[in-house]
């Protein structure tokens, strides 16, 4: 008996395209569609920077409630003894990457607020670690995690202060704007997460950005966004 039905395959997979995506460009609400089917609710034109006054959309509350259910009945098939195929093992582990960055978002943004000492990073790191080690120590048949705790963790920390770093740092809503939060995220996490998370998280400092363009079109902007 595989662990994941057809249906249950196709959703999985597109949670981990979410989950690897670059957040600033349209296809995030693409995957969120594919996610949450018929939930899904039709916003405005784009995902990126809210007309509204909102920060949440109202998909993305939805998206981290239905991971969140199905990383838990996966957990739960497995404690039962039921082994996932190496497809199954590999998608799970996405499923919950996904799941352990958007359950402590709201501490790692806290955690980076200004003034913050860092300190509060002990107790953050504790609650990651429990939940990490709930969900991946299930039994796989010897199947390797192919993530380790301590880097899953950094790599959360960049990915928020990058994500905060562009979103807080340049606004706008027309289409060259998108397309700029969205080239300046490839320039600090690449145009591959995956790449980024297994290789290129302690790296990305050491690789130096240019910022070119004529005066008042907002380079100090991207600076802020970059830094």
């Amino acid at each position: 008996m595989t662990l994941l039905n057809s249906d249950e395959l196709h959703l999985a997979q597109a949670i981990s395209q979410l989950t690897f995506c670059n957040p600033f460009l349209p296809q995030r609400m693409e995957f969120e569609r594919a996610v949450l089917g018929s939930d899904y609710v039709a916003s405005d034109t784009s995902w990126n920077f809210p007309t509204t006054g909102q920060d949440e959309r109202p998909n993305e509350k939805r998206t981290r409630d239905k991971v969140a259910s199905f990383v838990s009945t996966l957990r739960g098939r497995m404690a039962g003894k039921l082994t996932p195929g190496v497809q199954e093992w590999r998608l799970y582990q996405d499923a919950v990457v996904h799941y352990l960055y958007y359950s402590l978002e709201g501490d790692f943004y806290r955690a980076l607020a200004p003034g913050k000492t860092g300190t509060e990073f002990a107790g953050l790191y504790a609650r990651y670690l429990e939940k990490f080690n709930d969900l991946m120590d299930v039994p796989a048949k010897g199947r390797a995690c192919h993530f380790r705790a301590e880097h899953l963790f950094a790599c959360c920390y960049q990915v928020t202060r990058a994500f905060q770093g562009i979103y807080r740092s340049i606004i706008g809503f027309s289409p060259c704007m998108i397309d700029l939060r969205a080239k300046v995220w490839e320039s600090i996490v690449t145009h591959d997460m995956r790449l980024y998370q297994l290789e290129l998280y302690d790296k990305m400092g050491d690789i130096a950005t240019l910022i070119i363009g004529a005066s008042g079109t907002g380079k100090e902007r991207v600076a802020q966004a970059v830094a």
